[in-house]
C-alpha cells in the first residue's frame, strides 16, 4: 500500500528511464548503508517447498530478477533482500556504447506493460567486471551475467565479440545468459541463427569450469526457428533457455499507443507462454527453461512452471505493483502447490505429463 499510494505516484511523475535510474541508484545507496537486513525483514519469505536445484545450483525459491533491470550491476547485492531467489545482471556488451537516443522507455499503463528501446546501453565488459567483483561478495543469492553483442561491429566479428565478454567476465557469475534476441537494435540483424552453432561451440570450448550456460530468445520465432534452438541447445549441451525477451512484432498485440522498441509485461505473456510450452514439448524436458513475461501474481508464475519452466523471472510486474510483489508471488505459489499436492519438480511441465 505504501508503494501504490506514495512511491509509485512519485515515480510515475518522472520519465520512465529517470524513474528507473533513480530506483537503481537508491537501491545501491540502501545497500551501501548496510540496510539489506532491515529490508529483508519486510520482504523475504522462506518456505522449504520453494527450494529447488536447477542446473546444479541451489535456489531458495524459483523467482528471479531478469536481465535488463540492473544493467551495470550497481545494486546487485540487494536483490536477495527483496525476496528474489536469483538475479541476472546485464546485458553487458564488450565495448562501451550509449544505446539508442532518449526517450527510450515507455509505460503502457492500461495494458500493464512497458515498451523498451534502450538499445543495449552498457559501460562495457571491463568496467562491469570491476563493479560486479566488488559487489558480488555481499550478495546472498545466485547471480548470472547476461552478455550480448556490441552493435556497431561487422557481422564477421559477432561471435568473437561475445567470446571476449565471456572470457573477461568468466570468473564472476554462477551462470551465464547468452542473449541472442535483443528486440530494440535498429537497422541490423541482432543475431543470425546460422551463427548459433559456432557461438555455442566457442563458448563451451572456453567453459573450462563447466558453468551453466543459458541462451535467451525472443517470442517472435517461428516453430522451425525454435526447432533450430532446441537442436543446438541439445547438440552443445547448453543447460537451458530463457524464454522470452520482449516481443518485437507489434502486429500481434496491437497496443493502444505505439512507441519504439519491444514490449514486456501483460502484452507479452501469451507469447512467452506459447514459447515455453513449445520448447518443453519439443525437447521432452531435456533442458531447463527460465520463463518470464507478464507475471503479476503467483498464478501467473505457476502457469509458466506447469508449461515447463523450472525458474521464472519478474520485472515489469514489480514496476507496477512494487517490491512486495515477490513475497506475494511466493506465498501464492506455495498455496497453489499445496492445493495440487505438488512440489516444484513435479509441477514443472505437468501439462505435458
Amino acid at each position: 500500500m505504501i508503494y501504490k499510494n506514495l512511491i509509485k505516484p512519485f515515480l510515475f511523475m518522472m520519465e520512465p528511464e529517470t524513474a528507473h535510474s533513480f530506483t537503481i541508484i537508491s537501491q545501491s545507496v540502501l545497500s551501501s548503508l548496510r540496510l539489506n537486513k532491515i529490508i529483508k525483514l519486510f520482504f523475504n519469505y522462506s518456505e522449504p517447498l520453494l527450494e529447488t536445484e536447477v542446473f546444479g545450483i541451489k535456489f531458495n525459491n524459483p523467482v528471479g530478477l531478469p536481465a535488463g533491470c540492473d544493467k551495470d550491476g550497481k545494486a546487485l547485492d540487494i536483490w536477495g533482500s527483496y525476496g528474489f531467489g536469483f538475479a541476472t545482471i546485464g546485458s553487458v556488451v564488450y565495448s562501451p556504447q550509449p544505446g539508442n537516443p532518449k526517450p527510450r522507455l515507455f509505460r503502457l499503463i492500461d495494458e500493464r506493460s512497458l515498451q523498451v528501446n534502450l538499445g543495449l546501453n552498457s559501460k562495457g565488459a571491463l568496467s562491469f567486471y570491476e563493479i560486479f567483483k566488488k559487489k558480488k561478495k555481499r550478495s546472498t543469492i545466485p547471480l548470472g551475467i547476461s552478455i550480448a553483442r556490441t552493435t556497431d561491429i561487422d557481422e564477421s566479428e559477432v561471435v568473437d565479440d561475445y567470446l571476449k565478454s565471456f572470457k573477461t567476465l568468466y570468473e564472476l557469475p554462477d551462470y551465464f545468459e547468452i542473449n541472442v534476441s535483443c528486440p530494440n537494435i535498429n537497422n541490423i540483424c541482432f543475431f543470425n541463427l546460422n551463427m548459433l552453432p559456432k557461438l555455442l561451440e566457442k563458448i563451451q570450448e572456453n567453459n573450462y569450469k563447466k558453468k551453466p550456460i543459458l541462451i535467451k530468445i525472443g517470442p517472435d520465432l517461428e516453430e522451425l526457428e525454435l526447432d533450430v534452438i532446441v537442436k543446438n541447445v541439445l547438440d552443445y549441451n547448453i543447460d537451458g533457455v530463457v524464454a522470452t525477451n520482449l516481443i518485437k512484432d507489434l502486429t500481434k498485440i496491437n497496443p493502444k499507443k505505439v512507441y519504439k522498441g519491444g514490449i514486456s509485461g501483460k502484452l507479452l505473456e501469451k507469447y512467452s507462454n506459447k514459447t515455453i510450452n513449445y520448447l518443453y514439448k519439443k525437447s521432452e524436458g531435456r533442458f531447463k527453461i527460465v520463463g518470464l513475461g507478464g507475471i503479476f501474481n503467483g498464478k501467473d508464475a505457476y502457469e509458466k512452471i506447469k508449461l515447463g519452466a523450472s525458474l521464472v523471472q519478474v520485472y515489469t510486474g514489480m514496476v507496477f505493483e512494487g517490491p512486495g510483489l515477490i513475497k506475494k508471488i511466493l506465498k501464492e505459489l506455495v498455496m497453489l502447490l499445496k492445493k495440487d499436492g505438488l512440489d516444484l519438480n513435479k509441477a514443472c511441465g505437468i501439462y505435458h505429463k
